[in-house]
């Protein structure tokens, strides 16, 4: 009859068009006691509680229904609808990949998703996926065009999750295929994900459509009233008035502590009236009875009394940061956990400037003259940078360690920007911190050949060949460091004797020549083949310009020779292998982050959560034995992993930016000890930029803290007044 049909057409369009909806329920089966209710014409039972012939015609209908495949929702291994090889086994946890044997399974369903649910853990294993004999959508992809997901967890801690492995499938029948490539007695199957997405491409267009004509419409009344009219320009202007006010309030709070900072005429004038060596020897020896007292009341007065030091002389304090940037991997440990003598001494440089500009707001000094602070265009990239840095932690999928990345790498390396760029440098201050920063890379060089000497801290490779790694857990960590330091040295120990002393140029001179021996040492193939050459003839450009071809030419054959002596000891017969080793590593971890960066253009995957995202999900399985990859090993698809495409645009801004005051600082300075320094900045940003093509450039504590040192740096020396510097040297 005409219910029977309109009802089963009701089922029919329900299942066809609504299949994601899970359970329903037909209304009105039996209404109510009140037998006047209308609802009555559309029971399935008679007021006497018979059941009418629709009842009958529904069940007959819902019994001819076969399904195709697995519906919408979660299933089993053991569902009908899966067909496994012969040597699987199964049990209350699901099923185990077979070790021998076929190790494929199909699973048949209907719907637009599919995702497996699998048990992941610290093990070895890749599942094969296709749908309907083509690569799943939502998996990355072999290089023959295989999809594939990654068993291992990415913190390998065991757990159970769904993995979406195709999506905006057409509605209707699919097979998706897998093939087991290990993971035998993990259990590793657990089950099958089915969705379904209703077409709403339709209502979306309409939706659109009628907000765009209600803007147009109510644009077109507005204009066209002058009441209306008037009230918008008020409005307009009132809101651009509180956002210039924001605006000016906002940057007023962030660089408010340059107002103030001078020097205070009631502190103790033993640091202003005595030699430049008390205080940095107090300074000094404060700071190393911090880091070597093994009692904390002795560590804890010992940084009180640097904070004192540090609000009396705060130059002092970024030349102490400077001087400890390397040795970040070895942490003061206190209350029961350890802090970084970077970090303990940043935010020690932090708090005596706040609480100088507290002290001493309204005293001024006629010792130097103030730093009237201005925002330039790097300040605006720095902050910008931060900012999406930030932002990024809202889609890292590992918080925890994004937040350490986000205070370590990022807020902290800022702070240290921010601190230089608003502290009153003169001349001698502001090669202080050049030269501590030079000093700690000798120390970091140093220890490195004695190391090498002794046959201590060493690390072989397959080829038996020895590398130094000093302070570092990594050789190539010797060669990122000292290569950013390098040029600087270099840079410096060729300014014209009649500006700097001979033992000051010697001093610089040893450290570039034990800095280069240490480089050598750690065999570091970026370092040696291409952060240092083109750093050390970059040096040789900016200060010879026309006439740089012959240092150029004798640049490079000394690097040849070194390359030629060194070769077998940096495996140069290896490097165009992409069979193995390292080369073959290297190339199929930037096709694993390529597909990374497609699936996460615009956000990255987070801060600190590449080896997460590479070893859980886009690591080849042809680079099954290098997984522990925390970094791109190429500062482009670094910075586009991380933080996305507007990340790795505010870096080359800033970075475009940077050049563009080096240009014009070398062209305009008659300092030659400020050209010298600009031009060792600048040669050390070369060397980020290409030893960063093949390894790591920002994302370590040191390279971080270095590359906005040179940011500060760099504007310092166009900021200083050079009228009131005194005669150093």
């Amino acid at each position: 009859n005409e219910q029977s049909t309109y009802t089963i057409e009701a089922f029919k369009r329900a299942r066809n068009e609504w299949p994601w909806s899970g359970v329903m329920v037909l209304e009105n089966y039996s209404p109510s006691t009140n037998l006047n209710d209308p609802r009555w014409g559309f029971a399935i039972t008679t007021q006497n509680g018979n059941q009418k012939p629709i009842a009958s015609d529904i069940k007959h209908y819902l019994s001819s229904i076969q399904l195709l495949g697995a519906p919408h929702g979660i299933h089993a291994p053991n569902s009908i609808f899966a067909k496994f090889g012969k040597n699987w086994k199964f049990s209350d946890l699901g099923a185990d990949i077979p070790q021998f044997g076929n190790t494929s399974l199909n699973f048949t369903f209907e719907g637009t998703d599919v995702g497996i649910i699998v048990r992941r853990g610290d093990y070895r294993a890749t599942l094969y996926v296709e749908i309907d004999s083509k690569p799943a959508n939502m998996l990355p992809l072999t290089a023959n065009g295989e999809s594939y997901q990654i068993l291992t967890s990415p913190d390998l801690a065991n757990r159970v999750e769904i993995i979406h492995v195709a999506t905006n499938l057409e509605m209707g029948k699919h097979v998706v295929s897998i093939r087991a490539e290990r993971g035998w007695n993990q259990w590793a199957i657990v089950g099958f994900s089915i969705g379904n997405k209703p077409d709403i491409s339709t209502v979306i267009i309409a939706l659109v459509t009628s907000v765009l004509l209600f803007v147009i419409s109510l644009t077109y009344i507005a204009l066209n009233n002058v009441l209306i009219r008037k009230y918008i320009n008020q409005s307009i202007s009132y809101l651009n008035n509180r956002a210039h006010l924001l605006t000016t309030i906002c940057f007023g709070l962030l660089f408010w502590m340059s107002a103030g900072i001078t020097w205070g005429q009631k502190l103790p004038q033993l640091f202003y009236k005595q030699n430049e060596l008390i205080p940095i020897a107090i300074t000094t020896i404060s700071a190393l009875t911090y880091y070597a007292s093994p009692w904390l009341i002795i560590s804890l007065t010992s940084l009180l009394t640097l904070l004192i030091l540090f609000m009396i002389r705060p130059s002092i304090a970024l030349a102490m940061i400077a001087l400890v940037i390397p040795f970040y991997l070895y942490p003061k440990a206190m209350f029961e956990r350890v802090f970084s003598t970077t970090e303990v001494f940043t935010l020690l440089a932090l708090a005596s400037t706040i609480a100088r500009q507290i002290l001493f707001a309204n005293k001024k000094s006629t010792e130097i003259s103030y730093f009237r602070f201005k925002l330039s265009n790097l300040d605006k990239g720095v902050l910008i940078f931060g900012i999406i840095s930030s932002a990024s932690i809202f889609g890292a999928s590992e918080v925890k360690v994004a937040l350490t990345e986000l205070r370590v790498i990022i807020i902290e390396p800022i702070l240290f920007y921010i601190l230089i760029r608003i502290t009153p440098l003169n001349k001698k201050e502001l090669i202080r911190i050049s030269d501590y920063f030079i000093v700690g890379a000798l120390l970091v060089a140093v220890i490195g050949v004695y190391q090498y000497i002794l046959g201590v801290n060493l690390i072989a490779t397959d080829d038996g060949i020895l590398r130094m790694r000093s302070v570092f857990g990594s050789p190539n960590n010797v060669g990122l460091f000292l290569g950013r330091a390098l040029p600087i040295s270099m840079a410096m120990a060729i300014v014209p004797s009649s500006y700097f002393s001979r033992m000051r140029r010697t001093f610089y001179a040893f450290a570039f020549l034990l800095m280069l021996t240490a480089i050598l040492l750690s065999f570091s193939r970026g370092a040696i083949l291409l952060g240092v050459p083109f750093a050390v003839i970059s040096v040789a450009i900016y200060y010879y310009g026309k006439k740089s071809y012959v240092p150029i030419f004798i640049i490079s054959i000394l690097g040849l020779i070194l390359v030629y002596i060194f070769s077998p000891q940096l495996r140069m017969n290896t490097i165009n292998n992409q069979t193995f080793g390292p080369t073959f590593f290297r190339i199929n971890l930037w096709k694993s982050t390529i597909s990374m960066i497609a699936d996460n253009l615009w956000t990255g995957v987070g801060l600190d959560n590449f080896l997460y995202a590479y070893r859980g999900k886009y690591i080849l399985p042809v680079a099954w034995q290098d997984p522990n990859m925390s970094h791109a090993h190429n500062f482009v698809l670094d910075f586009l992993s991380r933080l996305g495409i507007f990340g790795l645009a505010s870096i080359i801004w800033i970075i475009y930016t940077f050049f563009k005051h080096v240009s014009i600082k070398i062209k305009t300075t008659n300092d030659p000890i400020y050209r010298a320094i600009t031009i060792g900045f600048a040669s050390s940003m070369i060397n980020f930029m290409t030893h960063g093509l093949v390894d790591a450039s920002y994302w370590f504590v040191d390279l971080a803290y270095t590359f906005m040192m040179t940011l500060a740096i760099i504007q310092c020396i166009e900021n200083t007044d050079i009228s009131v510097n005194d005669k150093s040297n």
